[in-house]
């Protein structure tokens, strides 16, 4: 397991808040650990305030394999101020404000790219 942990600034010094976690990038699958057991909650929010710490099981204990978490900050006042993809390995404890988010690029497999269009269609199946 990981621990994460952060907490919340404000301009004009500490700040209150929350963090929703949420696992993402598993599809269809059922989340589960590497023989283990199912993860039957892949949600979790903090208790608002100054600071938080997190224990979560790491992506690598997690199949399937590739991923992530999607971390959402909130305000003091419910509103949304950033979300973040993040991806956990190893053990111990992670600060996010010294943890890089990730850049997830999405691929679309062959024959399932959907194209957006407007005007007529005209059928060029039977055409040489």
């Amino acid at each position: 397991m990981i621990t994460l942990t952060g907490n919340f600034e404000a301009l004009t010094g500490t700040g209150n808040g929350y963090v929703i976690l949420t696992l993402i990038n598993y599809g269809t699958n059922i989340p589960r650990l590497y023989g283990g057991g199912v993860i039957v909650n892949p949600v979790y929010q903090t208790s608002p305030g100054a600071n938080f710490s997190v224990n979560l099981w790491g992506n690598d204990a997690i199949t399937p394999a590739n991923t992530y978490y999607q971390v959402s900050f909130y305000g003091a006042g419910q509103s949304l101020i950033a979300t973040e993809i993040y991806q956990f390995n190893g053990s111990g404890t992670f600060d996010l404000s010294e943890v890089t988010p990730i850049v997830v690029t999405a691929s679309v497999p062959l024959g399932l790219a959907a194209v957006a269009y407007s005007g007529s269609y005209t059928d060029l199946s039977n055409r040489p």
